[in-house]
């Protein structure tokens, strides 16, 4: 009953958030789900101020069905992109923080519901290059590149997780490609 009423809190905040501000939709290791959302869609409704906002993301990961929601704050520490000199690359690093309920199913259908915090230190990076890429009539997107670091912290079990290795692994690379959609037809 208490997961059918957090999952019920959780849609209703994010059907009543207003309209997106930016849609990215992500494949590699998120940086807001980690593993639980290699491929991943993260949306933006709502600024606090020039350098934080406000999202809420999904993922999944195909094999064993993995997959999570979440909501969370991006806080970049400069107000616009910075130019690397020389080159056609801008850089934005970031701090992120996603509270999440992540699940598992197993092959006999038994399914695990873990509650997380992912906390991540990332650098986007842009090209002029990969702005504005159009597939006429149907789409126009901007591509970029992640990469960083997280650290995700199981409330259930009150550890660092590690996955399902044996080694002391705490901090994950994170690493994906970003795709920013301006739809045309969805």
């Amino acid at each position: 009953m208490k997961k059918i009423l957090v999952y019920t809190f959780l849609l209703s905040f994010v059907l009543s958030s207003g309209k997106p501000e930016a849609t990215i939709t992500s494949i590699g290791i998120s940086d807001k789900l980690g593993i639980f959302g290699v491929i991943n869609k993260t949306v933006f409704f709502n600024n606090i101020n020039s350098k934080t906002q406000v999202y809420y993301t999904y993922g999944v990961f195909p094999i064993p069905f993995t997959g999570g929601i979440g909501m969370g704050l991006k806080h970049s520490f400069l107000d616009k992109d910075f130019q690397i000199p020389f080159f056609d690359f801008y850089i934005s690093p970031y701090v992120s923080c996603t509270p999440s309920i992540n699940y598992i199913i197993g092959w006999n259908s038994n399914i695990e519901f873990l509650p997380f915090i992912t906390g991540a230190l990332a650098i986007d990076i842009n090209s002029d290059a990969f702005k504005e890429i159009e597939i006429p009539n149907i789409v126009k997107f901007d591509m970029g590149v992640q990469i960083g670091v997280l650290l995700q912290y199981d409330i259930k079990n009150g550890t660092v997780y590690r996955g399902t290795s044996n080694e002391p692994d705490e901090i994950w690379p994170s690493i994906n490609i970003k795709i920013k959609s301006k739809s045309l037809l969805w």
